[in-house]
């Protein structure tokens, strides 16, 4: 099984790359729990509501088990990002979790494209600094991150290119 994570800072283009790469591999993609919870609970939540969304995302990955290629919209390096900037500690739960995931390839999608007004949309003008955080977290990381940034078809061929060398790679997976 080989799994791609799309992640990154809000508004950088991570659900309609997600749903593009997709569509190129003919593959199923996962969709961020996170929205479908938040959007339920009119975008009010509270820290400890980032444990039980990790636990909605791990039960919905758990329905593409054993599918040969899976392009994951987040994963928890978004709930760990995120609860280190807005809480400004770690969570021992979402920090675990992250570190037993097993990812064949990150997708940190740069925010250099024109961020989207969205009501569950919180830090219009901290992409920036979120992207360096996503960048610091997935650095030591032993899997492979590819950053992919630019617009349109470009940014699209970027993500496809570096899909496609690990799909292409013969290591086995599990």
């Amino acid at each position: 099984m080989i799994r791609i994570v799309v992640t990154g800072p809000e508004s950088s283009g991570k659900t309609t790359l997600a749903t593009q790469l997709s569509r190129h591999f003919n593959c199923p993609w996962i969709p961020e729990y996170a929205r479908a919870f938040l959007m339920k609970q009119n975008g009010n939540y509270v820290r400890e509501d980032l444990e039980i969304i990790l636990e909605g995302q791990l039960k919905s990955w758990e329905k593409v088990k054993g599918m040969p290629l899976v392009i994951y919209d987040t994963d928890t390096s978004v709930l760990k990002v995120w609860h280190e900037f807005k809480y400004g500690t770690n969570n021992p739960v979402i920090d675990l979790a992250f570190s037993q995931q097993k990812t064949d390839l990150f997708l940190l999608c740069k925010p250099d494209i024109s961020y989207e007004e969205d009501p569950l949309r919180e830090n219009p003008n901290e992409r920036d600094e979120l992207f360096s955080l996503y960048e610091n977290l997935l650095a030591p990381h032993k899997t492979k991150v590819r950053i992919i940034d630019g617009e349109g078809e470009i940014r699209l061929q970027k993500a496809i290119d570096a899909v496609a060398k690990i799909v292409q790679s013969p290591t086995s997976r599990d």
